[in-house]
Parts: C-alpha cells; sequence; structure tokens
C-alpha cells in the first residue's frame, strides 16, 4: 500500500475492493453520502477523526488496511494546531544565515548552535516562515540543557499528537516509533527539534521522509551524521541598532543610548531585547538612563531581565550542568582580558596542565559556553565573562587567580623581549623558575604581537600594585630590543609613559634614563604631544651626568638636539647633536657614527643649506653598515630618516625627501620588520603625494596593505592602517583634481 497516496484515493481503493456503492457504505456506517463524496473528489481532505474511523468500521477493514486509511495526511497535518513558536515580528539581521537555511535541499539535517541567547530558535523559525513549500512543521523542545530532559518517548508522542490530534498514541517506545515512521513518510514533515542537548536526543527522530530536520543546541553536536552545522555568532552592531530601534519608542531614545546599549549588550539578541523590552515597558525610562545603569559589571546581569527573560539564567542552565573541574577552568577563564586566547594562558589561568585544560576547554565549548575561534584560540562573550567572574566572586579565589594570571604572563613577556636582546649592555634576563630557555626571535615576536591584548593589561595591574622594578626592567628589555620591529603597535607612547613612572619609584636612575629616551622615541614616531622633547632630554642629560653613564649622556644630547630641531631652533640644535656626536664611550668609541648625520642634515633643511643636507646624507648611505649597529640604533636611524624626509617635504625639497625615504625603506629591509617597512613605504607614499608622483605612491601604497592587511572595523586597526587610509584619500583626491581639465574639455 502507498503510504504516500491522498487520503481520497485510499478510502475509493478501499471502497471499490469492498464492492461497495457510496450510498451503500454511507448505510453501513453512517456517514452521510455526500461527506464520503467530498473525500473521494478531495472537497474535504482533511475530515474528523471519528469520521474515517466510523468509514474504517462500515468498510470491515483489516488491521493493514486499517492503519492505512487512518494514518495522517500532509493535508490533516496542515491543519492541526501546532506548538511552533510564534515568529519574532521585528526580526533583523541573519540574511546569509536565513538564505542558506530556507535553500536547503529535502532530506537534510542542520544544526544550529551557539551561545545561551544567541538567537537560535528565532532563527529558525523565521527561515521554516521563510521557507513555505506547504509543508507541515513539527516542533519540540527537548529541554537538553536542563536536569530533567524530555525524554525520546514523550519528544516523540509530542510531535505525533501535533500531526494526528485525536488519535490514540502508543505507550511503548517501540511502538511510538513505528507510528513515527509512518507519519513521517506520509506527511513528509520538516521538525524541529530545539534545546538538544546531546546527540542521542536527535537520533531516534531521524527516519525515512522527512523533508527537513533543524536542530537548535548550545552545543555543536558533532557526533551527528551526514549533518550541516551553522554556528551563530553575536549580531553585528547595525543589526543590534536597528533590533533595538524596533523595540524602543522614538521618544525613549537617541541615537547615542542605542550605540550604548549595543555596546554592553555585545551583539547578544536576547540581551538587547531584554534591555528593549525593560525600556519600552516604562514610558518614563530612557534608554540613556537605563544604558547607565548597565554601565557597573557587577550589575549588568541582575539588570538584564524583563519578566521571564533573564540573560544570566540562561547562562545559568549552561553553567550548572558543569562538572567541579570544568566549572574552575571557567571561572578561571573569564578573568583573562582580551578578545581571544590560547589554551596555554587558560592553563596559566587554572593552574593546571596545558593537557586537562585543552580537554576542558573544548568541552566548555560543547556545552556552548566558549567559542572556538581560528588558530587554535577561545573566545568568550562579554557577558559571559561577567558571568563567571560573578561565580569566581562566589568562590573566592578571584585575587589567587588574577595574581597567578598576571605573573605568568610577565614571566613569558620578559623570555620573549629578551630573545631580542643582541648587544651587551642589556638589562639582566631573570632566570625562567621553569627551566625553560629563551624563545627564538620569530616565535617570541609573534608571542608579543599575539598576545598583547593579555601582556598590556597584566603590565598596568603590576604597575597598579606596585611592581615597579618588574615593570622597569621588563620595559626596557622591550626597548632594548624588540619595539622597533613593532613600530606600528600604538601604544608605545602610553607603554613607555607608564614604563619611566614605574622607573621613578622604583628610585633607579639608569632604567630611568633608558626609558625617558623610550618615551620621547614613541611620542615622536607616534606622532604623541604629550612628551615634552626638551624637558625629557634635559633630564636625561641631567640624570647620566650625576651617575656618570656617558651612553646615556649621549643619547640624552642626541633627543634633545632632535627636540630642539622639532621646535625650529636649528642652531642650538646643531649644538646638541655636535656634543653626542664627540662624547667617546670607553670600549665602544663615538656612539653614533654616521648616524649622526641624518640629524644634522635635517637642520640643514630645515635653513635652506639643502646642498649641505645632500652632502650628509649621502655620506651616511655610503657608511651606513661599516659596522655593528644596535636595535635602539637602529630605531633611532629610522626615525631620524623620516624626520629628514619630512622636514624637506615640508620646505619644498622633494628629491632630497625622497633619496631619505628610500634610505629608511632600505634599513627597514635590512631588518626585515613588516611595521617598519611598512611605514617607511607610507612615509615615502606620503612624499611622492606631495611631488605629484602619484602612480608611484599608488605602489607604495599597495605594497604597504599587502604587508598589514586591512580591517574592516576601527577596532581592530592600527596607526599604520589610518595612515593608509589617509595615504588613499590624498592619492584619489590627487587623482580627481587630475582628471578635472580633461573632463571641462570634454
Amino acid at each position: 500500500m502507498d503510504a504516500t497516496a491522498p487520503l481520497s484515493e485510499r478510502l475509493r481503493n478501499l471502497r471499490l475492493k469492498s464492492n461497495l456503492t457510496i450510498e451503500s457504505l454511507s448505510e453501513l456506517s453512517g456517514v452521510s453520502v455526500r461527506t464520503i463524496s467530498d473525500i473521494e473528489r478531495r472537497v474535504s481532505n482533511a475530515p474528523h477523526r471519528k469520521t474515517m474511523v466510523l468509514l474504517a468500521e462500515g468498510l470491515s477493514l483489516d488491521a493493514e488496511s486499517r492503519r492505512w486509511l487512518l494514518q495522517p495526511t500532509r493535508a490533516a497535518v496542515d491543519t492541526r494546531p501546532g506548538i511552533l513558536p510564534l515568529a519574532t515580528a521585528d526580526f533583523v539581521g541573519r540574511s546569509g544565515e536565513l538564505d542558506s537555511l530556507v535553500d536547503l535541499p529535502s532530506g537534510s539535517l542542520v544544526v544550529v548552535s551557539g551561545l545561551p541567547g544567541i538567537g537560535k530558535t528565532a532563527l529558525v523559525v523565521e527561515a521554516i516562515r521563510r521557507r513555505g513549500h506547504g509543508a507541515p512543521v513539527l516542533f519540540t523542545d527537548l529541554a537538553g540543557e536542563t536536569r530533567n530532559p524530555t525524554l525520546p518517548l514523550q519528544a516523540m508522542q509530542n510531535l505525533l499528537r501535533q500531526a494526528d490530534s485525536e488519535g490514540v498514541l502508543p505507550s511503548t517506545f517501540e511502538d511510538v516509533h513505528t507510528k513515527w515512521k509512518a507519519v513521517s513518510a506520509a506527511v513528509e514533515p520538516i521538525v524541529i527539534l530545539d534545546n538538544v542537548g546531546r546527540e542521542s536526543q536527535v537520533r531516534p527522530f531521524l527516519v525515512e521522509g522527512l523533508q527537513l530536520v533543524v536542530v537548535t543546541s548550545r552545543r555543536n553536536l558533532s557526533g551527528l551524521d551526514a549533518a550541516r552545522w551553522m554556528v551563530l555568532d553575536s549580531l553585528p552592531t547595525q543589526d543590534s541598532e536597528s533590533l533595538l530601534k524596533q523595540i524602543v519608542p522614538e521618544s525613549q531614545r537617541t541615537d547615542a543610548s542605542i550605540r550604548e546599549l549595543v555596546n554592553l549588550c555585545n551583539g547578544s539578541p536576547l540581551a538587547l531585547r531584554i534591555a528593549g523590552n525593560h525600556i519600552a515597558s516604562r514610558p518614563n525610562t530612557k534608554a540613556g538612563e537605563f544604558a547607565a545603569r548597565l554601565r557597573s559589571e557587577q550589575r549588568r546581569l541582575r539588570l538584564l531581565v524583563a519578566g521571564d527573560l533573564s540573560v544570566e539564567a540562561a547562562f545559568a542552565l549552561s553553567y550548572d550542568g558543569l562538572d567541579t573541574y570544568s566549572s574552575a577552568v571557567f571561572r578561571a577563564i573569564s578573568l583573562i582580558e582580551g578578545r581571544t586566547f590560547a589554551a596555554e594562558l587558560a592553563a596559566a589561568a587554572a593552574g593546571n596542565d596545558l593537557e586537562t585544560v585543552e580537554d576542558i576547554l573544548e568541552n566548555l565549548v560543547e556545552s556552548g559556553l566558549l567559542e572556538a575561534t581560528e588558530g587554535n584560540r577561545y573566545r568568550m562573550h562579554d557577558l559571559m565573562r561577567l558571568f563567571g567572574r560573578s561565580r569566581m566572586d562566589e568562590s573566592g579565589t578571584r585575587t589567587k587567580v588574577t595574581t597567578r594570571l598576571r605573573n605568568w604572563l610577565l614571566l613569558e613577556l620578559s623570555r620573549s623581549a629578551g630573545a631580542f636582546l643582541d648587544h651587551v649592555d642589556k638589562p639582566p634576563v631573570l632566570p625562567d623558575p621553569r627551566g625553560v630557555g629563551r624563545p627564538k626571535a620569530e616565535e617570541a615576536g609573534s608571542w608579543i604581537r599575539r598576545e598583547v591584548d593579555h601582556w598590556w593589561p597584566a603590565m598596568r595591574s603590576a604597575a597598579q600594585l606596585g611592581e615597579h622594578a618588574e615593570v622597569a626592567r621588563i620595559s626596557v628589555l622591550l626597548q632594548e630590543g624588540f619595539a622597533h620591529h613593532w613600530v606600528g603597535w600604538g601604544n608605545w607612547t602610553d607603554f613607555f609613559e607608564i614604563a619611566v613612572e614605574s622607573a621613578r619609584k622604583a628610585d633607579d636612575s639608569r632604567l630611568i634614563t633608558r626609558l625617558l629616551g623610550a618615551f620621547h622615541w614613541a611620542s615622536v614616531v607616534e606622532h604623541d604631544p604629550r612628551a615634552h622633547g626638551v624637558q625629557i632630554a634635559s633630564e636625561i642629560i641631567d640624570l647620566s651626568e650625576r651617575t656618570h653613564d656617558d651612553v646615556q649622556l649621549a643619547w640624552g644630547n642626541l633627543h634633545l638636539g632632535w627636540a630642539l630641531l622639532r621646535r625650529h631652533r636649528p642652531d642650538e640644535a646643531m649644538k646638541a647633536l655636535d656634543r653626542a656626536q664627540n662624547i667617546v664611550v670607553p670600549g665602544v668609541g663615538a656612539l653614533f657614527g654616521v648616524d649622526i648625520f641624518i640629524l644634522k642634515a635635517a637642520v640643514h633643511a630645515e635653513g635652506g643649506e639643502i646642498s649641505a643636507a645632500s652632502d650628509l646624507l649621502a655620506t651616511f648611505v655610503a657608511h651606513a653598515n661599516d659596522g655593528p649597529v644596535t636595535a635602539r640604533q637602529r630605531n633611532a636611524r629610522m626615525a631620524s630618516l623620516e624626520e629628514l624626509a619630512a622636514v624637506c617635504s615640508a620646505v619644498g625639497h622633494y628629491e632630497l625627501a625622497i633619496a631619505a625615504a628610500d634610505a629608511q625603506l632600505a634599513s627597514a629591509d635590512q631588518v626585515r620588520s613588516e611595521s617598519q617597512i611598512a611605514r617607511a613605504l607610507i612615509n615615502r607614499a606620503r612624499i611622492l603625494v606631495a611631488a605629484s608622483l602619484i602612480d608611484d605612491a599608488a605602489e607604495d601604497l599597495a605594497r604597504a596593505r599587502r604587508l598589514v592587511g586591512d580591517f574592516e572595523s576601527d577596532a581592530g586597526r592600527s596607526p599604520v592602517h589610518f595612515a593608509l587610509m589617509e595615504i588613499s584619500r590624498s592619492i584619489e583626491a590627487a587623482r580627481s583634481v587630475e582628471e578635472t581639465p580633461s573632463q571641462a574639455t570634454d
């Protein structure tokens, strides 16, 4: 018997097989002639079940034929009242995910996963609404994250009840499953299994005939065969703002307050909806007022409650199911700053071995409390982080974990910075108590860049807690070796300002002089006006003379000459540079060699003496590679060449400016620092634009962009990226000016 046959065909075939007319069947069953006729003519596609039972009795059917006649049809299911949640009237965003779900081929199994409150169910319901196709939709909540998840028997009975509201449901799982297979083959439904906790909850439902099975879960459910996976991320900023604006009346909001709420909710649809509902349900409450209350990290989760909706309750459902070890790791990693983190950092926070913590992190991902990202790293949603910290406060181990985490980060930073030291005049690199040797420079540099969102807060925290000697020592390690490899970081001025203050509080004159010079260098390369160059250089000179430190005395005079040049005091600048050049360091000789000629050339160019400036630059280029150069000297060399190029360009001597930029690029190429090369290319492109050499500037711009990449939002950009954008706009403006005359002629 054809399980897909329509009801009209089943009844007609069985009646003719019994040699009955419509009138005779009417007499035997008590069902009117018109009703039977309507069924067979497909006028009535969903007759009452009692009617069909009477017809089955009138036909005196055997058990198999009776089941065939009475099994529900697609049309019958379409008319049954289901329990599918209502589609969200103000649904926004997720266009890519919606298109993928709407276009899924028949027979697909898809798992939609993500953090609690990320909008999984709302997305699925909206997609099914848009999908259409007339297929019946069956929905059940498996409550997989609760202490009492729905049993397979109960869930399957629930789905069958939606398909056949008046049928008698079997009481054993075997019989229910048999009926489920028959119903699925007959009506080809779309099945939504919501809030699944494990793969075993899904497998019994996977039978032949289902048009589509959509599973929502906080877990990945990677054990399911032949499934497609869709992992939901936070709503983008624009979509988050649109959602709030649809919920919050215009009279209760401003654009600024909506933006702040979006930031505080971090793209969580549940949090956004709760915040919006809270404001909208209180006509006298303004969005800005509620945002001000949410700024408190200690209160934010408690405030994100509206009726029976609660962000904290949604998170607690997953957290409460963790074992003791997993919950301890979850709490510990909630104290990690930054966007993403590696398992090594999590192990340090948890105070456990790496292998154990890696396994626990994967379990947390499966539990929907953590997200796995590229590069074997992990990410915790901001609101989830607040939740973890609230549980950490309850456990009373917060101070212990933060101390352990900070110490580990500073130790790793010290090891990595020490890998770049290449001369004898260096601060001590303390031995690693773990017996781990120094990493190679390439590995160390990658770690410093990758983990900056972690060690930079750790350094600030250490300074605030009075660990000044350690902060100053590590800062000098970075200044002496690594800083010139990452000129484009954009935070060196802030970093060395804190370092100088720590050196002062540690009362270490030798470290103060070094770090003052680094502070001045950072302010120059980052164009930050906070550092008063003349004042800083004068302090370096004074301290160096008192401590008889000829090396720092030479550097102090170099910084003074540089600062005076920037203040357009060329005569005083030249005297300071002469003093720096003439200081002889025992065992080393003149500290700067031909490098001093760069800034002297800039002084001559400032005064219009282009020939003298050109000669000095030529002398530097000819002898630049005559001897060894320290990392600090390389820094000063490239920054001085950039200064010379800027001075020459400002007075209109582009040929000399380009020559200085060429020398800067050559120096950057020697150290193989992508950030320095990109900076040099940007500097030369800026000069080429000023010289109206637009095509050449565009080539440098393209090369720099390939080195540093691009970012979609300002949050991920460094000063180098903003400089790229500035040069790009300048090139576009210059080209538009070039095209204007020809367009006018046309």
